[in-house]
């Protein structure tokens, strides 16, 4: 049995070319190893340029996307801890979260671009990321969801004639 320490890392080893995962509302496709690349330069801009550091905190405000799988990783590899904020909540729920937590940089998409100011005023927050640059994604968004098959059997989707946001 192989044990892997950086699962991303492991499987873009040992198949770089392999789809990882699909952005269903920018429309980017990702393999193991271009990912595994993507997360490594994010890891290195938040250690070198920001100062993250192992057990620092780093916040999240946005909705799935790759975007959002990139920092879970990158944040793995530096063994800084990913703190992901509901987007429902309003300013004073965020900002009793980010006080009790301490984090310091923040990620966020760009459709909560106006709650932005008001987290870094009033938290420890020192630094903010926008990430959403692409388009936004569609409004309804399904997942597929797959029913578990005897032996032998092909599986079928119980819900959503659509493709998934993302695929693994």
């Amino acid at each position: 049995m192989i044990l892997a320490a950086d699962w991303l890392a492991f499987h873009a080893d040992r198949t770089p070319e392999k789809l990882a995962m699909i952005d269903q509302g920018t429309g980017r496709h990702f393999d193991y190893g271009t990912f595994n690349a993507y997360t490594g330069r994010l890891a290195a801009f938040l250690r070198d340029e920001w100062a993250v550091r192992r057990r620092d905190g780093v916040a999240i405000l946005a909705k799935n996307s790759t975007d959002y799988f990139a920092l879970q990783f990158a944040c793995f590899k530096l063994g800084a801890v990913m703190l992901p904020l509901n987007w429902r909540l309003a300013v004073p729920e965020l900002l009793f979260i980010l006080n009790d937590s301490a984090p310091r940089v923040i990620l966020y998409d760009n459709e909560f671009s106006d709650r932005i100011p008001a987290l870094l005023a009033d938290s420890p927050l020192q630094r903010a990321l926008r990430i959403d640059l692409g388009q936004p994604a569609p409004a309804a968004i399904r997942i597929r969801i797959w029913r578990r098959s005897s032996p032998g059997q092909r599986r079928k989707p119980i819900c959503s004639p659509r493709p998934p946001m993302m695929t693994w």
